[in-house]
């Protein structure tokens, strides 16, 4: 099965980031208008946060459940758990941007967070998005003041997360509160930060009418940017020191569901460092085909198919690859699973008829994908090991069973959660099946896949059995389809923002 997808900045720059599809970038040093291109801030941003991550251990980065609470619109409880940090940590992987965590729930503030041992910056902007919070460490707040009127370094409030008089002094504005509003953002003023942004703003679909409308007083040298009737959403400030302030308001979980606020957003993070750095791509078209060399397509009614010969790869995929100098990548499947010797075996070394009577040549196959591998138009991506479940033998049983009975649920078929009992599959089984996967697919293509695709998308969901969080641990840098980055740093999952258009 081949899927395209329009390219998507920030989908690219993810893939980009891990090199999990091979796409060669260019950096740019672009500084804003005026700004002498020398003493440069490092291009880092110090995310500081109250108790939004939910991840007691820093690791897992997902969106959050309901919380059982009323909306004021719905007779039952169904509101969503507060969404703003899981979208800012989206965003900054998307742009590539370098970022540390600082969680005020467990640590406090320190000057030597944001200075070197020699006393130097080691960051060029700080994105403050505390909410209030009686878990949060007695901070010191006036560390915050120091670093950006004695160091130079920018800062980026968030919404109402500005509780600390501190933060409202730095900003120059005085903090009401906020209420519903669903009066349009418009442009004010002229700023680099909102030059040429489309107004009103238009918010994405499937967003709820009723918004939270920030409202503050601004005291003399805050310039509005962006307004929602009265009341300024976006503000810009600068000091002697060279650092530049801006606030965001809007409602702190819908705040980055307008393109417009999300493009202002990347320019404010230019604007507080002072220049930007980001990545071009000369392609249109993302292709990714799945699951050659899996067994489903062998025992599957409704997903029956024979495995591509040989011929057919060489005439229908890699002859218009070439001529069109375009790469396909594959989420293969490296082992096939043996109803006959009731065990998994490594795929591409059998040729056989199948129970519906289709011939299923995976020598043939083989030869294809590695002839497409060598003249560089397949990349090779994981798609599990088995692409079925682990266990095919417990109640209600796999092995045995007729095609067009317990063979035809489609549950079987899912390698990293259980979809045919209801369950989900043990951390351990699954990273044994990753990390096997890897070493298969190396040894059949000479290549170490980056990408982990779980077949089907059945995922394990728990946070001890979370399918991702295990994928990271493996060693993979993305989770597809599109379900988000992996790394040593940390696992994103539930992406957004897949629209995303050229940020400067």
């Amino acid at each position: 099965m081949i899927k395209m997808m329009k390219k998507r900045n920030s989908l690219l720059s993810k893939l980009s980031c891990l090199t999990l599809l091979m796409v060669f970038c260019q950096f740019y040093i672009v500084p804003v208008k005026g700004e002498a291109p020398v003493n440069l801030k490092p291009f880092r941003v110090a995310v500081i946060i109250g108790d939004q991550w939910n991840d007691p251990a820093g690791y897992l980065v997902d969106l959050p459940k309901h919380e059982g609470s009323y909306s004021g619109y719905d007779a039952t409880p169904e509101v969503n758990g507060e969404t703003d940090f899981h979208d800012l940590i989206v965003l900054l992987k998307s742009w590539c941007i370098p970022f540390d965590i600082i969680r005020l729930d467990q640590q406090l503030l320190d000057r030597y967070m944001f200075l070197d041992i020699n006393g130097r910056a080691k960051y060029g902007t700080i994105i403050w998005d505390v909410n209030k919070s009686e878990h949060l460490q007695p901070q010191d707040y006036s560390i915050i003041t120091e670093m950006v009127k004695n160091y130079g370094l920018g800062l980026i409030a968030l919404s109402d997360r500005i509780s600390q008089q501190e933060i409202q002094d730095i900003l120059g504005l005085k903090y009401r509160g906020s209420w519903e509003s669903n009066a349009s953002l418009e442009i004010k003023n002229s700023h680099f930060i909102n030059d040429k942004i489309s107004s009103p703003f238009v918010i994405d679909t499937g967003i709820p009418a009723h918004l939270q409308r920030q409202q503050a007083d601004l005291l003399e040298g805050t310039l509005p940017l962006v307004m929602q009737g009265p009341y300024a959403q976006v503000t810009a400030r600068e000091y002697p020191s060279g650092s530049h302030v801006v606030w965001f308001g809007s409602d702190h979980s819908y705040m980055f569901s307008f393109q417009g606020m999300r493009t202002i957003f990347r320019r404010a993070i230019t604007w507080t460092i002072g220049y930007a750095l980001f990545r071009t791509w000369e392609n249109d078209i993302i292709m990714i085909m799945d699951d050659p060399g899996g067994a489903a397509n062998n025992y599957l009614e409704h997903w029956h198919y024979p495995e591509l010969r040989e011929e057919t790869i060489e005439k229908f995929l890699i002859a218009p690859l070439l001529k069109h100098k375009a790469v396909l990548n594959i989420n293969f499947v490296p082992a096939f699973v043996n109803e006959g010797k009731r065990m998994l075996e490594p795929t591409w070394k059998n040729s056989f008829t199948d129970g519906f009577g289709t011939q299923q040549d995976y020598i043939s196959s083989k030869k294809g994908y590695d002839k497409g591998i060598k003249q560089g138009v397949f990349e090779v991506l994981c798609h599990g090991l088995t692409h079925m479940q682990p266990d095919l033998v417990s109640k209600p049983g796999w092995y045995g069973s007729p095609n067009d009975m317990e063979k035809s649920e489609v549950g079987w078929y899912r390698e990293f959660g259980d979809t045919r009992r209801k369950d989900e599959i043990p951390a351990a089984e699954q990273l044994w099946r990753m990390k096997t996967a890897i070493e298969w697919l190396t040894e059949q293509f000479g290549v170490v896949p980056l990408e982990f695709c779980p077949g089907g998308l059945g995922s394990s969901v728990s946070y001890f059995n979370n399918t991702a969080k295990i994928a990271g641990k493996a060693g993979f840098g993305w989770n597809g389809w599109e379900s988000g980055y992996l790394g040593k740093d940390m696992v994103i999952t539930g992406w957004k923002f897949l629209e995303l258009l050229n940020p400067l």
